[in-house]
């Protein structure tokens, strides 16, 4: 179920080049003042951590970023939002 065409494009309509948005992101890191490295594929891991922090359904991420297994999308969400670990911290008592 592709929704068709590419994410980001020319003015034309035609997909960026994978070596143009890498250096892409490093210039607007380095002019933004971001020190840290920041790369495209943090855009995919920002938005299955912004799913999983709605308590979307883990399939509907798992077909969101088209994992073809249940179980790959379990660990992505897991690396990227370990939410046990998350909610453990924010109902300690400090």
């Amino acid at each position: 179920m592709g929704i068709g065409g590419p994410v980001f494009s020319t003015l034309h309509g035609e997909a960026l080049l994978p070596s143009y948005v890498r250096s892409l992101f490093k210039r607007l890191a380095k002019r933004a003042g971001i020190a840290k490295r920041v790369h495209p594929h943090g855009l995919r891991h920002t938005f299955a951590s912004g799913l999983a922090d709605e308590r979307v359904d883990l399939r509907v991420i798992q077909h969101a970023l088209g994992h073809s297994s249940l179980s790959t999308t379990q660990r992505y969400v897991d690396h990227v939002c370990p939410r046990a670990v998350i909610d453990a911290l924010r109902n300690r008592e400090w």
